[in-house]
């Protein structure tokens, strides 16, 4: 019994460690509205799988159509928090992708500024226009240019789809963040962090029953 009491709450330790170390790491480009940089405002966050990420310093669009904005590249394990962080005070809406059922971390994710205004996309191919209506209903336009003038793709967020609690079309996540209308927050970035909350509390109720 001594031995069984011992190795419960190592068993606990070990698999909560494995889950939280088998978070994605994105790299981040950051789209600024100024080409240096540095006093510009990001209008963008491009995050994509990338476990061997690394940073990167400001530099101006190679495209000559944006050369008004520079990109700057980080990483991160949580889209969520990096955006709220990075992105405060300014009304956003995150996009995040997933494999069916809206699973585990997300495949790839998208925060853009909800101001209207055309911002190229962090592979400085495509642009984006994003609005935010009163209600916290989303206008997400994606255009095949940098200049927002090219094969228009509209998608529509109800209000009831942005705060990151519904699986849209099967295989999204959505939170608008509204300066002007505030959403309730939403919690960690992945299901991985729910599951692992779920196992320590079942862990700690087994080790608990044990010492019974």
């Amino acid at each position: 019994m001594i031995a069984t009491r011992s190795l419960v709450p190592l068993a606990a330790l070990a698999l909560t460690a494995s889950l939280a170390d088998a978070a994605t790491t994105y790299r981040v480009t950051c789209v600024y509205d100024n080409a240096k940089c540095s006093g510009g405002k990001i209008k963008l966050r491009q995050f994509l799988p990338n476990n061997a990420c690394d940073s990167a310093d400001c530099a101006p669009f190679a495209n000559k159509e944006i050369t008004a904005f520079g990109t700057f590249h980080t990483c991160t394990t949580n889209p969520v928090s990096d955006s709220a962080k990075l992105l405060k005070g300014q009304s956003y809406v995150l996009v995040e992708n997933y494999e069916s059922g809206c699973s585990g971390d997300p495949k790839d994710a998208l925060a853009v500024v909800g101001d209207g205004l055309c911002v190229p996309n962090g592979d400085g191919k495509s642009s984006y226009k994003v609005t935010i209506a009163a209600d916290n209903a989303v206008t997400w336009m994606q255009y095949t240019d940098v200049m927002c003038q090219s094969n228009a793709t509209t998608t529509n967020f109800k209000s009831s789809e942005v705060d990151r609690n519904t699986c849209v079309s099967d295989s999204m996540k959505v939170l608008v963040v509204n300066t002007n209308n505030p959403s309730p927050a939403s919690s960690g970035s992945s299901s991985s962090r729910s599951l692992t909350a779920f196992i320590a509390a079942n862990i700690a109720a087994s080790i608990a029953w044990v010492w019974a």
